[in-house]
C-alpha cells in the first residue's frame, strides 16, 4: 500500500497576502507624511503637537517593522511564484511537455 498526501496551495491567497503586505509596508513608510497632515487639521495646537511626536517618535521601531512586513510581502510573492513554476514543471513532465 502506498500513501498519498495531498497539498493544497492557495497560491492567489497568497498573491493577495504580498500585495497587501506591500501596501501596508507602503502606508508604514508614508506615516509621518500622514500623520503631519492629519495635524494640520485637528484644530488645537497641543493636540497637532502630539500626532507629531507620537508619530515621529517611533521612527526608529516603524521602519524596523517596514522593512519586515516587505519581507513577508515580497516572501509571500515569491512563494507563489515559485509554487506556479514547480506545479507547471510537475504539469508538464505528466504530459511530456518541454522535453
Amino acid at each position: 500500500m502506498v500513501a498519498v498526501a495531498t497539498m493544497v496551495i492557495d497560491v492567489g491567497a497568497l498573491d493577495t497576502l504580498g500585495t497587501d503586505l506591500s501596501a501596508v509596508g507602503a502606508q508604514f513608510e508614508d506615516a509621518n507624511a500622514y500623520s503631519d497632515r492629519a495635524a494640520e487639521h485637528v484644530g488645537h495646537p497641543d493636540l497637532a503637537d502630539r500626532i507629531r511626536s507620537f508619530a515621529h517618535g517611533w521612527d526608529d521601531t516603524r521602519d524596523k517593522m517596514t522593512e519586515s512586513i516587505k519581507a513577508l510581502g515580497e516572501g509571500a510573492s515569491t512563494l507563489a511564484q515559485n509554487w506556479r513554476d514547480i506545479d507547471q514543471a510537475g504539469a508538464d513532465a505528466l504530459t511530456g511537455e518541454n522535453q
